[in-house]
């Protein structure tokens, strides 16, 4: 069995301006999906090829977002010692 944490570490922590440009973009999507998703001049059967489209895209930003968030120590289980690790945003 994989890991996943393990795997998604290895990956660098998302810049400023890595950042800016990943949020920038899935606003992008999301905007143009949601404008697709409310109109009414593009038949539904023309209209779901691109939304499909955006949303596989949707889903790669995210992907990609929270594999590069850092993870962090939070704390340590008093019982078992275990380390609590959690995803953090220090750029939102």
């Amino acid at each position: 069995m994989t890991d996943t944490h393990n795997e998604a570490q290895i990956l660098s922590p998302l810049t400023l301006e890595e950042w800016s440009h990943l949020v920038q973009q899935w606003q992008q999507k999301e905007d143009e999906l949601t404008k697709l998703a409310r109109t009414t001049r593009i038949p539904r059967e023309e209209r779901r090829p691109r939304e499909i489209e955006l949303a596989n895209l949707l889903g790669k930003l995210d992907k990609e977002y929270f594999d590069r968030l850092p993870r962090l120590p939070l704390s340590r289980c008093p019982y078992c010692r275990e380390l609590l690790i959690r995803q953090f945003d220090p750029l939102a």
